[in-house]
């Protein structure tokens, strides 16, 4: 289960995993980056993380909610990462 957000309204929902995608067509899209929000929010950190997905190209953020320990969030990180992003994970 994922919601699908510009990536401007990017909600701050600390520990999410996020797959930051440029849309490339109508119906096809390719992920820029993979990673977790932190847990702490307020801190402007989430400002910076926007900075650097709009800098890798992206225009719209998945957000998936289902992990519910952070075993499970590091698994789900990890394994979107192996199948949809050859670049550097962007820190959140």
């Amino acid at each position: 289960m994922h919601t699908v957000f510009r990536l401007e309204a990017f909600p701050e929902i600390g520990g999410a995993v996020y797959v930051a995608a440029r849309r490339v067509s109508r119906s096809r899209c390719e992920a820029v980056a993979v990673g977790q929000v932190l847990p702490v929010v307020g801190l402007n950190l989430h400002s910076g993380l926007l900075r650097r997905l709009a800098q890798l190209g992206a225009d719209e953020i998945h957000l998936h909610l289902l992990a519910r320990t952070p075993a499970e969030t590091a698994a789900i990180v990890g394994d979107l990462r192996r199948r949809h992003v050859a670049r550097q994970p962007v820190a959140a």
